[in-house]
């Protein structure tokens, strides 16, 4: 998630006696770089979603789950 938000992160930390400085230096991109990593993260998961693996799509395990919940439902109501 950082490295949709902010380009360059440095963190700087230093002890002065009892004291402790923190220098923390970054770069924000553009916004329409970031919405394009944004976009361009989504669209990764809804293609992985799509041509991923059947056994790892959500709507089949889904799916297999309703129905070994239903059928566990009517042996026990029968």
């Amino acid at each position: 998630m950082r490295t949709l938000l902010v380009h360059h992160l440095e963190v700087e930390c230093s002890f002065l006696g009892d004291e402790v400085h923190l220098n923390v230096h970054f770069q924000m991109p553009k916004f329409s770089s970031v919405l394009r990593r944004v976009m361009k993260a989504f669209s990764n998961k809804v293609l992985d979603v799509i041509f991923g693996a059947a056994h790892e799509d959500p709507p089949p395990v889904i799916l297999a789950a309703l129905g070994d919940d239903l059928k566990s439902l009517e042996s026990e109501l029968s």
